[in-house]
Parts: C-alpha cells; structure tokens; sequence
C-alpha cells in the first residue's frame, strides 16, 4: 500500500516536472529543427550552496557529508560547471543542495522542524527512460535524506 501511494505521488512529481521542462530550456538556443541532435549523459551535477552552521565551537556542513556517500552517478562540480554541463549535455540534471541544509538538519531536534528540500532540474534532452531514470535517482535521494533525518531525530 505505501509502495502504490509513494509510486503515486513520484508519479504526479515526474509528470508536473515534465511539463515544465520546458521552461528550463535555454531562451537563447537556436531553432531546434535545425540543430543537431544534444547527446546528453546521464550523470548528475551536484553543487553545494550549503553554508554550514555554527555547532559547538565548530563548523558543520551536513550536505558536504551527504555529497561524500553519493555514487558515481553524482559529480560535485561548481555552479558555473553545472550550468554548461546542463546545457552542453554533460549532464543528465543539476542538483543544488541549498543555503540553508545544515541550518535544516539541525532544526530536527528543536520544537519545529523543517524539512530538507534539494533544488534540481532535469535535462529535458535525455531520453525518456534516462528523464524518468535520473528524476528517481534525485527523488530517491530527496526521500533517503528525510528518511534518514527522521529516523536519527526520534
């Protein structure tokens, strides 16, 4: 049952994010009958925007360590690298961990949580089994976070 609900719901997030894909194209590119055809990869740009917090004497940055786990599939590169590689199609999508992670996460243990949210855009030049592949890589990853972030503050 929870399976049928979270494929529900990824379902209507793939569908809403593939309707604005559109949106995310580059307003300066050329006609696209006249183009030649984008091969883009599928390998994820990751950029850290996270700012840290101030714990106990120390600086922490929480997306930092969760960049660290992440596979292959992911690259940390910096904002103007993600952007190119989006456009030029080295890469299959950009996920931003922003400003404020960190000051998030720590959050979970005080009277009003927020939740973590990631930024992303997906290329809207990937195929469509690769589109719908790297949305679940993100989303999955997005869900793992919260999950994880769950379970460690009860």
């Amino acid at each position: 049952m929870l399976y049928k609900r979270l494929a529900t719901i990824l379902l209507v997030l793939f569908l809403s994010m593939l309707g604005m894909s559109g949106c995310s194209e580059d307003p300066g590119q050329a006609d696209p009958q006249h183009e030649e055809p984008i091969i883009v990869q599928t390998t994820i740009a990751v950029v850290n925007a996270d700012m840290g917090v101030e714990a106990g004497g120390e600086r922490l940055n929480y997306s930092a360590a969760i960049i660290d786990t992440l596979d292959a599939d992911f690259v940390l590169v910096s904002p103007a690298m993600a952007e190119t590689g989006f456009y030029s199609g080295a890469y299959g999508a950009v996920l931003t961990f922003p400003s404020n992670v960190s000051e998030r996460i720590l959050s979970f243990n005080a009277q009003n949580p927020e939740r973590v949210y990631l930024e992303f855009k997906v290329n809207p030049h990937l195929t469509e089994t690769d589109y719908i592949d790297t949305f679940l890589k993100i989303m999955n990853l997005q869900l793992s976070v919260n999950s994880t972030l769950t379970r460690s503050s009860r």
